[in-house]
């Protein structure tokens, strides 16, 4: 038997017969390089089964024993074992497999999101394929080299082109490792020295005059300019900036101050007093620096921290509140053409407001953020906020309060809610316009408001009266569209404008004919299947087959939930059959409960289904369904794996939040979703008399993140005068912009998760 071309044969033992070929172990370096890999392999596979939010089951099972065998078998090579290669066939079969499961969980749960929801599912489906291509890299070329090398021998052809393989990426890791990003390098004493130092500060700001104009916005978007570079700082002086209300021309100014500590803090004391009014001060000390230009490109977006980070180029500094302000923290589009694909801080454009030279190095600073009141009380605050809250009643009261006289300072005199809003500069969409944005905002608004107002209620009665207007006849009710005239109606559309005409309804109590024909087009929304046709074509008066959204089920079989509360609590001749509505909320619930999400891969991923749980909830005393709600209680448990615990580590300003990593700050509205989310679920566990302990903690984390995130009057020194802004929530804790939507949830996410925790929030 002759060997293949590039296969060098050993010596036959003398009591073998010449002809039988020997296996033989490739030389030591490859051997070494190939068991490193298969540690990594190992650490990898260990850490997923561990650390990844699928524990315990058959996807942790499965990665555990990927990773003893990977163990195993670098254990072997390691050693010099003679029999290793047989050991490195076996596992790189056992990898193969691994791989196939992978592949079998991507493709599956990629096809069946694609086959449920148009729009996002494709998304979804790429996002899932795309995450499938880390395990692919890691298990396929050990893998494949381990079967098709096992059965000869390496010989000196091959030898060459795997070492090549297996150096060049060890190469580049290694030079990633020395271009790491530069250490940050102290420069100021710690937060606590600061806070003492500044509490002289505190007592003179309350004794200062009243500005002579108008109240004025304290945002300053141009840098500072520092009489020297913050980086060039001999050891032992600072630099301190501080922004104020100037008292002669009525408009903030930003000076910045370097020295020793008690030097700049003795001549910020002067300036203010000759001149500052008597307003909030914003202080931010450098406390450490890095070079940029000591950062690998790829890590770049990353290389300054979102909302605790500011830059520096030479004496031009832009601090970290405000580059939030400037919306700089999700500035970098990856792939331009994409235009909502926005992570990390795009530095060519940073640079241009710094208005530095494409060669000058531009430096990330750290600093000690501090608020000094108008009241001079000093406050140490992290991405523009403070510490996260107790969850008390009155804590949450007070938040509901805020969120409350938010939405109704944000109505216009034709109903509209102003749609989105920069808190610093004013500006925003005021004109933009989402029918289910203003339904679903009503709703709450009369649900969780205060209803004995009467700004609540004429708010109430002025988007009614516009939802109203948006009514057109077709089929067998009514739907509402926008624009008016507009040919396709979004069943998800109907069903929170039926929503808030019922939540509505104790207030405004003059819109049952509507509510009776919304009610009566969903009910003829339904297909065999139980589930629902989520758009209508208008003018064809017909369902619009196969064509499903998110979010739209959930919210329809709410609406009827309610709508079947309605009809058996006030009858009325002109109402469907109670047995009617009854029949189709029973089969529409049988399929989510037991058909809906029944598939392999259900353990390992959901979709935004928090309506479903609302549902759950509020059908809780008329129509109770055991599997429906197992299904929101599923997914409540789903969900709590991404929500940020003490163990995870990690910044302790996002505990509670619902997010995916450190890398980039969780957004508040995802954070919410999972508290409405939670609410419902707890409500049903509290109500089947189930444990709810293990939902209950996330939860209580999940409101006091939210209570954090809001806009109140302390964190809000530098927000516009011009429109209101606290009460609000913004996108993130980095990210400025504050939509109608995201306060609808987090009060919202507030609201019911209070009463889920029996917390009593009347103040």
């Amino acid at each position: 038997m002759l060997p293949a071309p590039g296969i060098t044969v050993e010596s036959s033992q003398a009591s073998e017969p010449a002809s039988a070929p020997q296996r033989a172990a490739p030389p030591r370096a490859v051997q070494i390089l190939i068991c490193s890999f298969l540690a990594v392999q190992a650490a990898v596979l260990g850490a997923s089964a561990v650390f990844l939010p699928y524990r315990f089951g058959l996807f942790s099972f499965i990665c555990a024993a990927g990773a003893v065998t990977a163990t195993v078998a670098a254990g072997a090579g390691f050693v010099g074992w003679k029999r290793w290669p047989r050991v490195w066939r076996l596992q790189s079969f056992g990898a193969l497999a691994l791989l196939i499961y992978f592949t079998y969980v991507a493709v599956f749960s990629a096809a069946h999101v694609a086959g449920l929801y148009q729009g996002l599912g494709p998304g979804v489906a790429a996002g899932l394929l795309a995450i499938w291509a880390l395990p692919l890299l890691l298990l396929l070329p050990t893998s494949l080299w381990g079967v098709l090398a096992t059965p000869g021998q390496i010989g000196t052809g091959m030898k060459s082109l795997w070492v090549v393989a297996f150096a060049v990426p060890a190469l580049g890791a290694a030079m990633a490792h020395a271009q790491a990003p530069g250490r940050l390098v102290s420069q100021a004493p710690p937060q606590s020295t600061w806070t003492a130092q500044l509490a002289r500060i505190g007592t003179l700001v309350p004794t200062l005059a009243e500005a002579a104009g108008p109240p004025a916005a304290m945002f300053v978007p141009s840098p500072t300019s520092c009489p020297t570079a913050p980086s060039t700082q001999p050891n032992g002086q600072t630099t301190l900036i501080a922004t104020f209300l100037d008292r002669a021309s009525n408009t903030p100014r930003s000076l910045c101050f370097q020295g020793a500590a008690t030097t700049v803090v003795q001549e910020l004391y002067e300036h203010l007093a000759s001149g500052a009014a008597r307003a909030a001060v914003k202080v931010d000390v450098i406390t450490a620096f890095a070079n940029l230009e000591q950062t690998p490109d790829l890590a770049l977006p990353f290389a300054v921290r979102p909302g605790l980070d500011g830059v520096c180029s030479q004496t031009q500094c832009l601090m970290p509140w405000q580059l939030i302000a400037l919306d700089q923290f999700g500035s970098y589009r990856p792939l331009p053409f994409i235009e909502h694909l926005r992570l990390g801080v795009d530095l060519t454009q940073l640079a241009g407001k710094l208005g530095a030279p494409p060669d000058q190095p531009l430096f990330r600073i750290a600093t000690h953020d501090f608020v000094i009141s108008a009241k001079g009380q000093v406050q140490p605050k992290r991405r523009l906020r403070d510490r996260l809250p107790p969850l008390t009643p009155e804590n949450v009261a007070r938040a509901s309060k805020r969120a409350e006289r938010y939405i109704i300072a944000a109505q216009r005199p034709d109903g509209r809610f102003a749609y989105e809003v920069n808190p610093f500069t004013g500006a925003g969409d005021t004109e933009g316009f989402s029918l289910a944005r203003q339904a679903a905002t009503t709703m709450v608004l009369c649900d969780l408001g205060d209803g004995e107002h009467p700004t609540t209620t004429l708010a109430a009665e002025r988007s009614l009266a516009l939802l109203a207007q948006l009514q057109r006849t077709t089929g067998a009710g009514s739907v509402v569209v926008f624009p008016p005239g507009y040919g396709s109606a979004s069943a998800g559309h109907v069903a929170l404008a039926l929503a808030a005409f019922i939540k509505c309804r104790p207030l405004v109590p003059m819109h049952d004919a509507l509510i009776n024909s919304l009610g009566r087009f969903l009910l003829a929304l339904q297909s065999p299947s139980g589930r629902f046709h989520h758009f209508y074509d208008v003018n064809a008066a017909a369902p619009m087959k196969n064509r499903y959204s998110l979010y739209i089920d959930g919210e329809v079989i709410y609406a009827l939930a309610l709508f079947e509360d309605l009809v058996a609590r006030t009858p009325q001749a002109s109402w469907p059959a109670l047995a009617d509505i009854h029949q189709t909320v029973e089969r529409a619930m049988d399929y989510f409960g037991n058909e809906y999400w029944d598939h392999p891969a259900a353990d390992l991923f959901g979709l935004e289904e928090n309506w479903h749980c609302t549902a759950a909830r509020a059908a809780l005393q008329h129509h109770q369904h055991k599997a429906y709600e197992r299904f929101c209680i599923d997914f409540a448990r789903f969900k709590t794996r991404a929500v940020f615990a003490k163990r995870h580590g990690g910044d302790p300003q996002f505990l509670g939040a619902y997010g995916f990593g450190n890398v980039t700050v969780p957004m508040n509205t995802p954070t919410a979703g999972f508290g409405e989310t939670a609410a419902g679920a707890l409500t049903v566990l509290k109500h089947r008399g189930q444990p709810f302990d293990w939902l209950a903690e996330p939860l209580q984390n999940a409101l006091r993140f939210l209570l954090m995130a809001q806009w109140t009057e302390d964190n809000c020194f530098a927000c516009t005068p011009h429109v209101t802004v606290v009460g609000g929530f913004s996108k993130s804790l980095a990210e400025p912009a504050v939509r109608i939507d995201y306060v609808q949830h987090a009060w919202t996410a507030l609201g019911y998760g209070a009463q889920a925790l029996a917390l009593k929030t009347s103040l």
